[in-house]
């Protein structure tokens, strides 16, 4: 997560560790864990096609 905050060409991130970057983080705990999993694709879905 510290190297995103150095970068300009990320349009998003999937991480498991809130941090407060210019982009959007998108929670991915649920992969970790198998609950909520769908709503993670989700949003990676809707980053993705914007």
């Amino acid at each position: 997560m510290a190297e995103a905050a150095t970068r300009s060409d990320l349009d998003f991130i999937v991480s498991t560790s809130p941090d407060k970057v210019a982009v959007p983080v998108i929670n991915a705990l649920p992969l970790l864990t198998g609950m909520g999993t769908e709503k993670v694709f989700e949003s990676v879905k809707a980053q993705i096609l914007g």
